[in-house]
């Protein structure tokens, strides 16, 4: 399998890069969140529903994310810590 870096979306102390995958099938649908403060390390990982998205932005409760395939704009809940 392969994995490499899309988009990336810096918001407050975190960074999300949005990720494709070369497995079974291709998708573009993995969102990493890294905390930037006081060390960067991997906070979460998201796999979104949809099978390729090309943009992604994000807020204190939400990611939202364009659906290559589906012409969508799609929003996720960040789940609470």
């Amino acid at each position: 399998m392969w994995i490499f870096l899309i988009l990336l979306c810096l918001f407050e102390n975190g960074l999300y890069v949005l990720c494709a995958s070369f497995g079974d099938k291709y998708k573009v649908n993995t969102i990493i969140e890294f905390s930037l403060i006081p060390t960067m390390g991997i906070d979460d990982i998201y796999i979104l529903s949809g099978q390729i998205y090309n943009k992604t932005c994000a807020t204190e409760k939400y990611i939202f994310a364009s659906n290559k395939l589906r012409n969508t704009l799609e929003r996720f809940v960040i789940p609470e810590i």
